[in-house]
């Protein structure tokens, strides 16, 4: 059975409060704030993933970020 898997990068960066600002009201043109975050409180956000009885794809993954790293 063949088993689709991809690649995910993240990269994250520093900036100031000044650039946040600008890129918030940018980002505001297209989006909108979430309905379901009320008075500005946080919620959890929890995601199921599904995977091979062997857990192939994480192991993929994982060894595949894992060189990215080094």
């Amino acid at each position: 059975m063949a088993i689709a898997a991809f690649k995910r990068y993240e990269k994250k960066y520093l900036i100031t409060k000044e650039k946040l600002d600008k890129i918030l009201l940018s980002l505001l043109e297209y989006m909108g704030p979430d309905p379901f975050c009320l008075d500005d409180n946080e919620y959890r956000i929890c995601s199921i993933y599904y995977d091979t009885d062997n857990h192939d794809i994480i192991r993929q993954n994982s060894s595949s970020l894992f060189m990215v790293m080094l």
